[in-house]
């Protein structure tokens, strides 16, 4: 062995291209003896590691070894030698080298065995990964911040969230989430509000929607600590900045120098190399250097990742805000029709029962005729009317807890209340269960059992069968049925064609069907006469 310029054992048919391309290829190339001292280096290591070469010929391998793997090295090494056994896949490893300057630099290492007179040497060649293993490193934060984003419940926390993700994970010192002001989306108001709360009530060139042509576009609802610092602090824009480019193009743009660009809303702008992303409907993220010069082309597409998970945690966070809202006015609706449902029940019922008494003096006084009888019809329909007025309000709009519910049960049950002597019910064994709020799911049945009695006659026969695919189940009389033109209108409130009706019965099962997300709507029987037809899996 004659040193780092001399590999007396690379001998080949072509020994001098073998050479060059040892000596000068863009890997490390180092070959230890069974007492893992260094016998050979190319040159490259200087490069990689800078270690002279030829000064390491002779030192032990941990002269480039972090102190944390030496003792493991030589544990596996010796055991190898002994027995031949690898406690190491030395196909392909991944270890760092200690640089000459003390830092660690990561390699991909596959080792070599051969024999050089008589004696065992081991070759490893050293491939630097130092960009692959921050571009690993990027990819795990990134998606750790992605979970994390998934996580939170409002527009701003996403926004803190993602600027500190572009300084920290990124590299870029200046990060802000812009967003249009008139955006029907939910940060848009944080940020307007956050805005005007922060603005100079004198300073009409600073407040939202006072600059005329100018008005302002975009403001920050989020900013890295450098940004606030650099721009004190981070200054709404208008729509002839690169963010509003973005925002209303939906495509991405990248400057070396953002105070070159033709479209740049402060060409005097501290900030030089400048990415800017659309967030679909939310805005804008804008990342920049205060250097100039491109952008890493790693550090563009990852930014483009966490632009991507950006808009998803908004989306979502912006349908969950949009839902507690609705969910919010549908508790204040339940309020106001409870307590309509007390007025009706308490200021209609109480006259109601009192001139329903004196119908009763009347007769028991000896005055019943016509006039007496058709007064004491219109009593019952105006009971009737309450009562259905009353379950639509306190029971069509909202559902308590579900179960599984046996619907042939069911059907039988309410016929006990809404069928007739005369009526017969025919009801299908293969109807199964559906999840339920029981009380209200009666309350269906009643009112479907009791409009065919009511429009088809006493002597009707009621069907109750399955709809293919257990998408749900129909209700069918063989009365005369309804006309395809009323098909829609009978689920309307007030909407009968019997002067003893109350119209809202129909309604009522529209109402509570809704209320469980299932759909119902009006056939024509096979044989003549109305179906009802309840899909409790709407999309079947």
């Amino acid at each position: 062995m004659t040193g780092a310029d001399d590999p007396e054992y690379l001998v080949d048919a072509d020994e001098a291209f073998l050479r060059v391309l040892v000596q000068r290829g863009s890997d490390v190339v180092l070959t230890i003896d069974a007492d893992s001292r260094v016998v050979f280096t190319n040159d490259t290591i200087e490069d990689v590691l800078g270690y002279d070469p030829a000064a390491l010929v002779g030192e032990p391998l941990t002269a480039v070894m972090p102190a944390r793997f030496q003792d493991s090295h030589f544990a596996a090494m010796g055991a190898y030698l002994e027995s031949g056994d690898r406690t190491l896949d030395w196909d392909d490893i991944r270890l760092p080298a200690e640089h000459a300057d003390g830092h660690e630099v990561p390699l991909d290492i596959t080792f070599h065995e051969h024999v050089h007179e008589g004696e065992r040497l081991f070759s490893g060649i050293m491939t630097e990964v130092t960009a692959q293993v921050e571009h690993e490193n990027r990819l795990r934060a990134l998606q750790e911040t992605t979970e994390a984003l998934l996580k939170e419940t409002s527009p701003v926390a996403v926004a803190d969230e993602v600027v500190a993700a572009a300084e920290d994970v990124l590299g870029f010192p200046l990060a802000t989430v812009f967003v249009p002001v008139h955006a029907d989306v939910a940060i848009a108001d944080v940020a307007v509000d956050a805005h005007d709360a922060g603005s100079d009530a004198g300073d009409d060139a600073n407040d939202v929607g006072t600059r005329g042509d100018e008005d302002v576009a975009m403001v920050p609802v989020a900013s890295s600590e450098r940004a606030d610092a650099l721009f004190d602090p981070v200054p709404a824009i208008g729509r002839e900045s690169v963010a509003w480019t973005a925002y209303e193009s939906g495509d991405a743009r990248v400057f070396a120098d953002v105070s070159d660009a033709g479209d740049a809303f402060d060409p005097a702008t501290p900030a030089r190399a400048e990415v800017v992303l659309p967030l679909g409907a939310h805005g804008a993220l804008v990342l920049g250097r205060t250097d100039p010069g491109e952008p890493e082309e790693d550090a563009v597409d990852l930014a483009k990742v966490l632009a991507s998970a950006t808009e998803t945690a908004l989306d979502r966070v912006d349908r969950e805000q949009r839902l507690r809202a609705r969910e919010r006015e549908l508790e204040r609706q339940n309020e106001r029709l409870a307590a309509f449902a007390g007025v009706v029940s308490h200021d209609l019922r109480d006259p109601l029962n009192a001139a329903s008494m004196q119908v009763e003096l009347l007769r028991a006084n000896g005055v019943d005729n016509e006039y007496v009888d058709r007064l004491d019809d219109v009593h019952d329909r105006m009971n009737a009317l309450v009562e259905d007025v009353l379950t639509l309000a306190r029971d069509g709009r909202t559902v308590g807890d579900t179960e599984p519910v046996d619907v042939a049960a069911v059907a039988r049950d309410a016929w006990e209340t809404a069928g007739v002597p005369t009526a017969t019910l025919d009801v299908a064994d293969d109807l199964g269960r559906v999840d339920a709020d029981p009380e209200r799911f009666r309350t269906v049945f009643e009112n479907l059992l009791g409009n065919a009695v009511h429009h088809a006659g006493e002597d009707v026969a009621v069907t109750v069968g399955a709809l293919p695919d257990d998408a749900g189940f129909y209700v069918a009389d063989d009365g005369p049925g309804i006309p395809e033109s009323d098909r829609e209108t009978v689920f309307e409130h007030g909407y009968t064609d019997s002067v003893d009706g109350t119209g809202l019965g129909l309604a009522i099962v529209r109402s509570i069907a809704g209320a469980h997300d299932w759909t119902v709507a009006v056939a024509e029987r096979d044989a003549g006469g109305a179906r009802f037809e309840v899909r409790v899996r709407p999309g079947s």
